[in-house]
Protein backbone atom coordinates (compact mmCIF):
# COMPACT_ATOMS: atom_id res chain seq x y z
CA UNK A 1 0.00 0.00 0.00
CA UNK A 2 2.57 2.49 0.69
CA UNK A 3 4.33 1.86 -2.11
CA UNK A 4 1.87 2.72 -4.24
CA UNK A 5 0.70 6.03 -2.56
CA UNK A 6 4.40 7.02 -3.25
CA UNK A 7 4.00 6.29 -6.40
CA UNK A 8 0.57 7.76 -7.36
CA UNK A 9 1.77 11.10 -5.62
CA UNK A 10 5.25 10.95 -7.61
CA UNK A 11 2.40 11.54 -11.33
CA UNK A 12 0.84 14.28 -9.48
CA UNK A 13 3.47 16.90 -9.95
CA UNK A 14 5.23 17.72 -13.20
CA UNK A 15 9.52 17.42 -13.88
CA UNK A 16 11.74 20.03 -14.18
CA UNK A 17 11.90 19.37 -17.95
CA UNK A 18 7.95 19.40 -18.68
CA UNK A 19 8.12 22.98 -16.29
CA UNK A 20 11.07 24.47 -18.89
CA UNK A 21 9.19 23.07 -21.98
CA UNK A 22 5.62 25.04 -20.51
CA UNK A 23 7.44 28.33 -19.63
CA UNK A 24 9.58 28.17 -23.21
CA UNK A 25 6.05 27.91 -25.18
CA UNK A 26 4.67 30.28 -22.83
CA UNK A 27 7.66 32.80 -23.51
CA UNK A 28 7.60 32.21 -27.17
CA UNK A 29 3.61 33.36 -27.48
CA UNK A 30 4.40 36.07 -25.51
CA UNK A 31 7.09 37.95 -27.80
CA UNK A 32 4.60 36.75 -30.59
CA UNK A 33 2.16 38.76 -29.36
CA UNK A 34 4.72 41.72 -28.14
CA UNK A 35 5.96 41.99 -31.94
CA UNK A 36 2.18 41.38 -32.82
CA UNK A 37 1.43 44.44 -30.56
CA UNK A 38 4.26 46.42 -31.63
CA UNK A 39 3.78 46.02 -35.45
CA UNK A 40 0.26 46.73 -34.60
CA UNK A 41 1.38 49.98 -32.72
CA UNK A 42 3.77 50.75 -35.46
CA UNK A 43 1.27 50.50 -37.95
CA UNK A 44 -1.46 52.26 -36.20
CA UNK A 45 0.87 55.76 -35.47
CA UNK A 46 1.77 55.77 -39.36
CA UNK A 47 -1.80 56.22 -40.45
CA UNK A 48 -2.76 58.45 -37.65
CA UNK A 49 0.47 60.60 -38.52
CA UNK A 50 -0.59 60.37 -42.33
CA UNK A 51 -3.69 61.62 -41.56
CA UNK A 52 -2.56 64.35 -40.11
CA UNK A 53 -0.23 65.35 -42.67
CA UNK A 54 -3.08 64.89 -45.43
CA UNK A 55 -5.09 67.37 -43.83
CA UNK A 56 -2.70 69.53 -43.21
CA UNK A 57 -1.73 69.20 -46.98
CA UNK A 58 -5.49 70.16 -47.55
CA UNK A 59 -5.71 73.19 -45.75
CA UNK A 60 -2.23 75.06 -46.47
CA UNK A 61 -3.13 73.54 -50.54
CA UNK A 62 -6.37 75.67 -49.61
CA UNK A 63 -4.84 78.59 -49.00
CA UNK A 64 -2.27 78.65 -51.99
CA UNK A 65 -4.76 77.90 -54.46
CA UNK A 66 -6.43 81.24 -52.45
CA UNK A 67 -3.24 83.05 -52.63
CA UNK A 68 -3.36 82.36 -56.65
CA UNK A 69 -5.94 83.21 -57.00
CA UNK A 70 -5.96 86.90 -55.64
CA UNK A 71 -2.81 87.62 -57.23
CA UNK A 72 -4.20 86.44 -61.26
CA UNK A 73 -7.02 88.63 -60.82
CA UNK A 74 -5.46 92.04 -59.07
CA UNK A 75 -3.15 94.34 -60.93
CA UNK A 76 -0.15 93.38 -59.77
CA UNK A 77 1.81 96.81 -60.48
CA UNK A 78 1.72 98.34 -56.82
CA UNK A 79 3.19 94.77 -55.90
CA UNK A 80 5.78 95.12 -58.36
CA UNK A 81 6.96 97.99 -57.70
CA UNK A 82 7.34 96.82 -53.74
CA UNK A 83 9.34 94.34 -54.47
CA UNK A 84 11.86 96.29 -56.86
CA UNK A 85 12.23 98.65 -53.94
CA UNK A 86 12.65 95.58 -51.63
CA UNK A 87 15.43 93.56 -53.72
CA UNK A 88 16.86 96.68 -55.47
CA UNK A 89 17.99 97.47 -51.73
CA UNK A 90 18.86 93.65 -51.01
CA UNK A 91 22.69 93.97 -49.61
CA UNK A 92 23.10 89.96 -51.42
CA UNK A 93 22.84 92.22 -54.55
CA UNK A 94 26.11 92.74 -56.37
CA UNK A 95 26.12 95.67 -59.07
CA UNK A 96 25.94 93.33 -61.97
CA UNK A 97 22.97 92.22 -60.38
CA UNK A 98 21.49 95.18 -59.66
CA UNK A 99 21.76 95.64 -64.16
CA UNK A 100 20.22 92.42 -65.02
CA UNK A 101 17.53 93.19 -62.40
CA UNK A 102 16.83 96.80 -63.44
CA UNK A 103 16.19 95.42 -67.32
CA UNK A 104 14.33 92.18 -66.62
CA UNK A 105 10.71 92.93 -68.10
CA UNK A 106 7.62 93.26 -65.94
CA UNK A 107 6.55 89.66 -66.23
CA UNK A 108 9.87 88.72 -64.77
CA UNK A 109 9.15 91.29 -62.13
CA UNK A 110 5.46 89.51 -61.50
CA UNK A 111 7.01 86.15 -61.14
CA UNK A 112 9.45 87.64 -58.56
CA UNK A 113 6.99 89.55 -56.94
CA UNK A 114 4.56 86.45 -56.38
CA UNK A 115 7.69 84.16 -54.79
CA UNK A 116 8.03 87.58 -52.73
CA UNK A 117 4.53 87.21 -51.42
CA UNK A 118 4.40 83.48 -51.20
CA UNK A 119 7.32 83.80 -48.86
CA UNK A 120 6.00 86.07 -46.46
CA UNK A 121 2.45 84.66 -46.54
CA UNK A 122 3.61 80.70 -45.58
CA UNK A 123 7.43 81.25 -43.81
CA UNK A 124 9.18 78.54 -42.73
CA UNK A 125 11.78 79.58 -39.60
CA UNK A 126 11.38 82.72 -37.50
CA UNK A 127 14.27 85.38 -38.21
CA UNK A 128 13.49 84.40 -42.37
CA UNK A 129 13.55 87.84 -44.44
CA UNK A 130 13.47 89.63 -48.08
CA UNK A 131 16.47 91.56 -47.10
CA UNK A 132 19.00 89.09 -46.18
CA UNK A 133 20.21 90.69 -42.71
CA UNK A 134 18.36 88.49 -40.50
CA UNK A 135 15.96 90.80 -38.76
CA UNK A 136 12.37 91.51 -39.59
CA UNK A 137 11.87 94.64 -41.48
CA UNK A 138 10.71 97.40 -38.88
CA UNK A 139 8.17 98.48 -41.46
CA UNK A 140 7.31 95.01 -43.26
CA UNK A 141 3.27 95.19 -43.73
CA UNK A 142 2.01 91.99 -44.28
CA UNK A 143 -1.80 92.85 -44.81
CA UNK A 144 -4.19 90.77 -46.45
CA UNK A 145 -5.81 93.50 -48.87
CA UNK A 146 -3.76 93.57 -51.63
CA UNK A 147 -4.09 97.23 -51.21
CA UNK A 148 -1.36 97.08 -48.55
CA UNK A 149 1.09 94.05 -50.42
CA UNK A 150 0.66 96.24 -53.33
CA UNK A 151 2.95 98.86 -51.64
CA UNK A 152 0.02 101.25 -50.37
CA UNK A 153 0.48 99.56 -46.45
CA UNK A 154 0.25 101.34 -42.77
CA UNK A 155 4.28 100.33 -42.24
CA UNK A 156 3.10 98.18 -39.18
CA UNK A 157 3.63 94.29 -39.09
CA UNK A 158 0.77 92.52 -39.23
CA UNK A 159 -0.66 90.64 -35.90
CA UNK A 160 -1.08 87.55 -38.26
CA UNK A 161 1.57 87.54 -40.93
CA UNK A 162 5.22 86.42 -40.53
CA UNK A 163 7.02 84.00 -37.55
CA UNK A 164 8.83 86.75 -35.98
CA UNK A 165 5.33 87.57 -34.33
CA UNK A 166 5.26 84.22 -32.32
CA UNK A 167 8.73 85.55 -30.63
CA UNK A 168 7.04 87.87 -28.45
CA UNK A 169 4.58 85.25 -27.39
CA UNK A 170 7.12 82.76 -25.68
CA UNK A 171 6.02 81.73 -21.97
CA UNK A 172 9.82 80.33 -21.87
CA UNK A 173 11.59 81.05 -24.78
CA UNK A 174 15.08 80.16 -23.13
CA UNK A 175 13.43 76.37 -23.83
CA UNK A 176 13.10 77.29 -27.71
CA UNK A 177 14.62 74.65 -29.89
CA UNK A 178 14.92 75.72 -33.26
CA UNK A 179 13.99 72.67 -34.33
CA UNK A 180 10.41 73.44 -33.92
CA UNK A 181 9.89 76.65 -36.02
CA UNK A 182 8.81 75.31 -39.20
CA UNK A 183 5.97 73.77 -37.18
CA UNK A 184 5.20 76.40 -34.86
CA UNK A 185 4.48 78.87 -37.90
CA UNK A 186 2.70 76.53 -39.46
CA UNK A 187 0.11 76.10 -36.59
CA UNK A 188 -0.22 80.12 -36.26
CA UNK A 189 -0.48 80.31 -40.49
CA UNK A 190 -3.29 77.76 -40.25
CA UNK A 191 -5.14 78.96 -37.19
CA UNK A 192 -4.37 82.48 -36.88
CA UNK A 193 -3.80 84.07 -39.92
CA UNK A 194 -6.45 84.67 -42.86
CA UNK A 195 -5.36 83.87 -46.39
CA UNK A 196 -7.14 86.06 -48.72
CA UNK A 197 -10.54 84.95 -47.88
CA UNK A 198 -9.95 81.76 -46.89
CA UNK A 199 -10.44 82.27 -42.32
CA UNK A 200 -8.25 80.91 -39.48
CA UNK A 201 -8.80 77.49 -39.19
CA UNK A 202 -10.67 76.91 -35.74
CA UNK A 203 -8.08 74.92 -32.98
CA UNK A 204 -10.16 72.27 -32.25
CA UNK A 205 -10.30 71.12 -35.40
CA UNK A 206 -7.00 69.40 -34.20
CA UNK A 207 -6.83 66.71 -31.08
CA UNK A 208 -4.24 66.58 -28.72
CA UNK A 209 -2.34 64.10 -30.53
CA UNK A 210 -1.89 66.04 -33.43
CA UNK A 211 -0.81 69.44 -31.47
CA UNK A 212 1.84 70.01 -28.92
CA UNK A 213 4.52 72.01 -27.34
CA UNK A 214 7.44 69.90 -27.48
CA UNK A 215 10.07 71.84 -26.45
CA UNK A 216 8.17 73.86 -23.83
CA UNK A 217 8.64 77.46 -25.28
CA UNK A 218 5.14 78.29 -24.80
CA UNK A 219 4.10 77.37 -28.57
CA UNK A 220 2.29 75.04 -30.33
CA UNK A 221 3.10 72.79 -32.74
CA UNK A 222 1.80 70.37 -35.15
CA UNK A 223 3.61 66.71 -34.11
CA UNK A 224 3.64 63.09 -35.28
CA UNK A 225 2.76 60.08 -33.56
CA UNK A 226 5.44 59.75 -32.43
CA UNK A 227 5.63 63.29 -30.44
CA UNK A 228 8.34 64.95 -33.04
CA UNK A 229 7.57 67.98 -34.49
CA UNK A 230 6.95 68.14 -37.95
CA UNK A 231 8.81 70.08 -40.58
CA UNK A 232 7.54 72.26 -43.51
CA UNK A 233 9.21 72.94 -46.80
CA UNK A 234 7.74 75.69 -48.95
CA UNK A 235 10.49 75.13 -51.57
CA UNK A 236 12.57 72.04 -51.48
CA UNK A 237 14.56 72.71 -54.87
CA UNK A 238 18.12 71.36 -52.98
CA UNK A 239 15.85 67.95 -53.09
CA UNK A 240 16.46 67.83 -56.76
CA UNK A 241 19.03 69.49 -57.33
CA UNK A 242 21.47 68.31 -54.10
CA UNK A 243 24.89 67.76 -56.21
CA UNK A 244 25.21 64.36 -54.97
CA UNK A 245 23.78 60.94 -56.67
CA UNK A 246 24.25 60.88 -60.25
CA UNK A 247 23.13 57.25 -60.69
CA UNK A 248 20.28 57.52 -58.39
CA UNK A 249 21.74 54.53 -55.78
CA UNK A 250 23.65 57.30 -53.07
CA UNK A 251 26.85 57.68 -54.46
CA UNK A 252 28.55 59.77 -56.88
CA UNK A 253 30.48 58.71 -60.25
CA UNK A 254 33.81 58.87 -60.45
CA UNK A 255 35.03 61.57 -62.18
CA UNK A 256 32.00 63.30 -62.82
CA UNK A 257 32.48 66.22 -64.46
CA UNK A 258 29.94 68.80 -65.67
CA UNK A 259 32.55 71.92 -66.10
CA UNK A 260 34.88 69.99 -67.89
CA UNK A 261 37.73 70.99 -65.19
CA UNK A 262 37.62 68.02 -63.48
CA UNK A 263 36.12 68.86 -60.53
CA UNK A 264 32.71 67.86 -59.07
CA UNK A 265 30.01 70.46 -59.22
CA UNK A 266 28.16 71.16 -55.60
CA UNK A 267 24.98 71.50 -55.28
CA UNK A 268 22.75 74.18 -56.95
CA UNK A 269 21.69 75.83 -60.52
CA UNK A 270 24.66 73.32 -62.35
CA UNK A 271 24.76 70.35 -60.72
CA UNK A 272 21.82 67.65 -62.48
CA UNK A 273 18.24 67.03 -61.55
CA UNK A 274 18.12 63.61 -59.28
CA UNK A 275 15.27 61.45 -58.72
CA UNK A 276 16.30 59.20 -56.07
CA UNK A 277 16.27 61.33 -53.21
CA UNK A 278 12.86 63.21 -54.40
CA UNK A 279 11.53 59.69 -54.90
CA UNK A 280 11.37 58.76 -51.11
CA UNK A 281 9.56 61.84 -50.23
CA UNK A 282 7.18 62.34 -53.62
CA UNK A 283 4.81 59.12 -54.74
CA UNK A 284 5.60 59.62 -58.20
CA UNK A 285 7.20 62.72 -60.43
CA UNK A 286 6.76 63.81 -63.77
CA UNK A 287 8.32 61.56 -66.58
CA UNK A 288 10.96 62.60 -68.63
CA UNK A 289 9.60 62.81 -72.46
CA UNK A 290 12.64 62.88 -74.45
CA UNK A 291 15.10 65.25 -73.40
CA UNK A 292 12.87 67.26 -71.58
CA UNK A 293 13.05 67.26 -67.95
CA UNK A 294 10.17 69.15 -65.87
CA UNK A 295 11.54 68.97 -63.13
CA UNK A 296 14.24 71.55 -64.50
CA UNK A 297 11.51 74.12 -64.80
CA UNK A 298 10.08 76.50 -62.26
CA UNK A 299 6.38 76.09 -62.21
CA UNK A 300 5.88 79.77 -61.58
CA UNK A 301 8.59 80.16 -64.58
CA UNK A 302 7.66 77.90 -67.18
CA UNK A 303 9.60 80.07 -70.39
CA UNK A 304 12.46 80.32 -67.78
CA UNK A 305 12.22 84.20 -68.02
CA UNK A 306 14.25 84.71 -64.52
CA UNK A 307 17.18 82.57 -66.19
CA UNK A 308 17.37 84.48 -69.12
CA UNK A 309 16.67 88.10 -67.59
CA UNK A 310 18.44 87.60 -64.29
CA UNK A 311 21.02 84.98 -64.28
CA UNK A 312 22.51 84.68 -67.86
CA UNK A 313 22.55 88.39 -68.41
CA UNK A 314 24.92 90.84 -66.53
CA UNK A 315 27.78 92.86 -67.01
CA UNK A 316 30.27 90.65 -65.11
CA UNK A 317 30.76 88.30 -62.31
CA UNK A 318 29.14 85.11 -63.82
CA UNK A 319 26.04 83.43 -64.25
CA UNK A 320 27.23 80.80 -61.20
CA UNK A 321 27.91 83.72 -58.98
CA UNK A 322 23.83 85.41 -59.97
CA UNK A 323 22.02 82.14 -59.73
CA UNK A 324 23.47 81.47 -56.05
CA UNK A 325 22.62 84.86 -54.93
CA UNK A 326 19.29 83.97 -56.71
CA UNK A 327 19.21 80.63 -54.83
CA UNK A 328 19.91 82.44 -51.58
CA UNK A 329 17.23 85.27 -51.55
CA UNK A 330 14.43 82.27 -53.27
CA UNK A 331 15.21 79.17 -54.36
CA UNK A 332 17.47 77.19 -56.66
CA UNK A 333 16.33 78.51 -60.26
CA UNK A 334 14.87 76.54 -62.90
CA UNK A 335 13.77 73.39 -60.75
CA UNK A 336 10.66 71.96 -59.81
CA UNK A 337 9.46 72.89 -56.38
CA UNK A 338 6.13 71.79 -54.47
CA UNK A 339 5.43 72.57 -50.53
CA UNK A 340 6.54 69.26 -48.18
CA UNK A 341 5.61 68.45 -44.75
CA UNK A 342 7.54 66.18 -43.76
CA UNK A 343 7.37 63.27 -40.24
CA UNK A 344 10.99 61.57 -39.77
CA UNK A 345 8.74 58.39 -38.75
CA UNK A 346 9.25 55.76 -36.07
CA UNK A 347 13.29 56.64 -35.58
CA UNK A 348 12.58 60.42 -35.20
CA UNK A 349 12.84 60.83 -31.61
CA UNK A 350 16.68 60.06 -32.01
CA UNK A 351 17.06 63.13 -34.05
CA UNK A 352 17.31 64.82 -30.14
CA UNK A 353 19.64 62.95 -29.21
CA UNK A 354 21.91 62.62 -31.55
CA UNK A 355 21.75 65.47 -34.21
CA UNK A 356 24.08 66.88 -36.72
CA UNK A 357 25.05 64.07 -39.70
CA UNK A 358 22.93 61.15 -37.80
CA UNK A 359 19.65 63.06 -37.45
CA UNK A 360 16.89 60.61 -38.56
CA UNK A 361 14.50 63.19 -40.77
CA UNK A 362 17.31 62.60 -43.60
CA UNK A 363 16.76 66.44 -44.35
CA UNK A 364 18.68 69.87 -42.87
CA UNK A 365 15.69 71.59 -41.21
CA UNK A 366 14.27 74.62 -42.99
CA UNK A 367 15.97 76.98 -39.76
CA UNK A 368 19.30 75.52 -41.26
CA UNK A 369 19.61 77.64 -44.09
CA UNK A 370 23.27 77.95 -43.69
CA UNK A 371 23.02 74.17 -45.49
CA UNK A 372 20.11 74.83 -47.93
CA UNK A 373 18.12 73.40 -45.41
CA UNK A 374 15.07 75.82 -45.74
CA UNK A 375 15.45 74.29 -49.81
CA UNK A 376 15.35 70.64 -48.56
CA UNK A 377 18.94 69.61 -48.87
CA UNK A 378 18.92 66.23 -47.94
CA UNK A 379 21.75 64.73 -45.68
CA UNK A 380 24.18 62.86 -47.65
CA UNK A 381 26.46 60.30 -46.83
CA UNK A 382 24.09 57.40 -47.02
CA UNK A 383 22.71 54.99 -50.28
CA UNK A 384 19.73 55.57 -50.66
CA UNK A 385 18.49 52.04 -49.55
CA UNK A 386 20.11 53.03 -45.87
CA UNK A 387 19.25 56.92 -46.22
CA UNK A 388 17.05 57.86 -43.07
CA UNK A 389 14.13 59.69 -46.06
CA UNK A 390 13.06 56.05 -46.58
CA UNK A 391 10.66 55.27 -43.53
CA UNK A 392 9.53 59.04 -43.56
CA UNK A 393 6.06 60.50 -43.88
CA UNK A 394 5.28 63.45 -46.37
CA UNK A 395 2.29 64.79 -47.96
CA UNK A 396 3.35 63.92 -51.03
CA UNK A 397 3.64 60.08 -50.35
CA UNK A 398 0.64 58.97 -49.14
CA UNK A 399 1.36 55.38 -47.35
Amino acid sequence: MKSTRRHAAHRVGFTLIELLVVISIIAFLLSISLFAIGNALGIARERATQATIMKLHGLINQRVEAFNRALDRNDLRGAIELCKRKLRSDPRLTPEMRFSVNNASDKTWEILARKQFFALKFPQYFNEDRNGNGQLDSGEDLSQDLTDISGAGNGVLDPDGWGANLIPLMTNPELHNRRTESSELLYWTLTKSEVYGIPPVDENEFTSSEVRDTDGDGLLEFVDSWGNPLQFYRTPTRLFRCGEDFNGDGSLDAGEDLNGNSTLDGPGRLSPIVRGYALLLFGSLPPIIGSNDPLARDPDDALGRIEAELIDRGTSGGAANRAARYESIYHTPSTYHAFLIVSSGPDGGRAYTRGGQDDPLGLYEPWDTSRAGHLGMPIKGRSLNEHPLNDNLSNRKPR
